[in-house]
């Protein structure tokens, strides 16, 4: 089992000790934190001169400083990487969608034996929602037209429906 200490003399920077098997562990964030607590800190036994009380307190303080410092510039830098990760996400959602909006009225024609008016109508209505894109794109092209013809009579019915 290797030995990872933080700081350059843990005996005297608060004991903080981290037990690693080995390096995938290390790499799988299985990372055990032993001895000294947080809410521990700073309660060990000290010293009974006072110049050496303060000396060792100073440096305790320091150190913490020094720890509270790295987690804060790490947590920066990851808050970083996960908003840049987001926009290219979201950037190449946005533009496979947009492909497959500009690719509808072609696939319609291809696989469906659709009128030009209601290929217009299906592809402004399955258009306006991303998830109908989607489900569109996910069915056989023998289903295609099926659901589209569906799709087409849900919305005659729904005009219907409001001018009564």
């Amino acid at each position: 089992m290797e030995k990872v200490r933080a700081g350059n003399d843990t005996d005297q920077q608060g004991n903080f000790e981290i037990k690693i098997k080995n390096v995938e562990d290390a790499k799988d964030e299985n990372v055990e934190l032993e001895s000294t607590s947080f809410s521990q800190y700073g309660q060990e036994e000290m010293p009974q001169t006072r110049l050496a009380d303060s000396s060792k307190k100073k440096r305790k303080i320091e150190n913490f400083e020094e720890i509270s410092k790295a987690i804060k510039d790490a947590a920066q830098i990851l808050a970083v990487e996960i908003k840049n990760s987001f926009a290219r996400l979201s950037g190449a959602i946005s533009q496979e969608m947009a492909e497959k909006q500009k690719g509808l009225n072609g696939e319609l024609i291809r696989t469906t034996a659709l009128t030009m008016m209601e290929r217009h109508k299906a592809t402004r209505l399955i258009t306006h929602d991303n998830a109908s894109v989607n489900i569109f794109f996910s069915f056989p092209d023998e289903e295609k037209e099926e659901w589209v013809r569906a799709l087409l009579n849900a919305l005659y019915k729904l005009l219907l429906y409001r001018i009564n």
